[in-house]
């Protein structure tokens, strides 16, 4: 597990799924094509992957600052109740996920960026 200087908290602290969790969506730790390594940022101009966005994550106590996709991250789309659900047009701000077989959410803000505040409103 790597942590970079811009955590509050080391990640070795984490418990085992939420560090499993934090390794696959934040430091490219499996094969799999979604899992890639996030650089970590201080502001938007250090993410250089087109439509991402310098946003703080948070998983458990463990918070910093990485590059993060304003479409999906960032903002969620709006669901109507239909089976299956179809998108109804309208984003809420922000994503938060629970951890597979944890009490913990991992979370997204982006509302610190005047880049996602201008694409996203």
């Amino acid at each position: 597990m790597q942590c970079n200087a811009n955590t509050d908290a080391d990640l070795m602290s984490l418990d085992i799924n939420d560090a499993f969790y934090w390794d696959y969506w934040m430091q490219g730790g499996s094969t799999d094509t979604k899992s890639v390594t996030r650089a970590a940022c201080t502001t938007n101009a250090d993410c250089t992957v087109s439509g991402d966005t310098c946003a703080s994550i948070t998983l458990s106590y463990v918070t910093g600052t990485y590059c993060a996709p304003m479409n999906g991250w960032c903002s969620t789309a709006d669901m109507d109740t239909a089976d299956p659900p179809v998108a109804t047009g309208t984003y809420t701000d922000g994503g938060s996920w629970t951890v597979p077989n944890s009490l913990n959410e991992f979370t997204v803000d982006c509302s610190a960026s005047e880049e996602y505040l201008t694409w996203f409103w």
